[in-house]
């Protein structure tokens, strides 16, 4: 599995709770800065970009190769700011400034011509975003967030409960392109006792129940 993490988390993660998994997985930061005349260093949205294409090209032609399963895309709500700084900086936009509508159409193509090379690939794709990408009825969502949200085939929740005795971590399947019936179910993946410290962990059942087995009642919610 190759890991695209344009957030910088997810290898301080894997790291210290998968270290006996990293034999299988490459990671991938394709974080570029610049340096201007001064000698002030800064991101370099573009050049980060074509890095996170660069490595979609490869895996495309050595998937075979190399036995890749799977890639991880974290960071779909960086992807959108970068594509905006992009933007700004070719239409000559200040980071504060209004933009015209005609504009917001670049960052669009930017975002989405991305999330497709990658959901092109034909091997598992995940895509990790923030919680700006879940769709509320009572709340404005932006194209390129409603893009991204019709264009996978699979989306699952996932949110924190901090209760006086554990923390738990559930899983909600908002839409499943290849059975909805699963459109709703939860599980709770993760369980923490706060007296004990025992950790109850079920990460598993949670890509069972998305691949449709039924052997993974345990812990899932109707």
């Amino acid at each position: 599995m190759i890991v695209i993490d344009l957030d910088g988390g997810c290898e301080p993660v894997l790291r210290e709770y998968h270290q006996d998994k990293l034999v299988n997985i490459r990671i991938r930061n394709p974080y570029s800065t610049t340096i201007d005349e001064s000698g002030e260093v800064s991101t370099d949205y573009k050049q980060t970009l074509n890095r996170v294409r660069s490595t979609v090209k490869w895996i495309a032609e050595h998937y075979k190769q190399y036995k890749i399963r799977a890639v991880v895309f974290d960071g779909l709500s960086t992807l959108l700011t970068y594509a905006e700084y992009i933007m700004r900086i070719e239409k000559n936009v200040d980071a504060d400034g209004g933009v015209q509508q005609r504009y917001w159409i670049i960052r669009m193509r930017i975002f989405t011509e991305l999330l497709e090379q990658i959901r092109a690939l034909p091997i598992d794709k995940f895509f990790i975003a923030h919680e700006d990408f879940i769709q509320n009825a009572d709340k404005e969502m932006s194209s390129a967030k409603r893009k991204a949200n019709q264009l996978v085939f699979q989306k699952v929740r996932f949110e924190r409960f901090d209760t006086p005795t554990e923390i738990i971590f559930r899983a909600t399947i908002d839409k499943s392109k290849t059975d909805s019936s699963l459109e709703g179910r939860t599980i709770d993946f993760l369980q923490i006792d706060k007296e004990t410290k025992k950790v109850m962990w079920y990460g598993r059942k949670v890509m069972e129940l998305l691949r449709g087995k039924t052997e993974v009642n345990k812990n899932i919610v109707a």
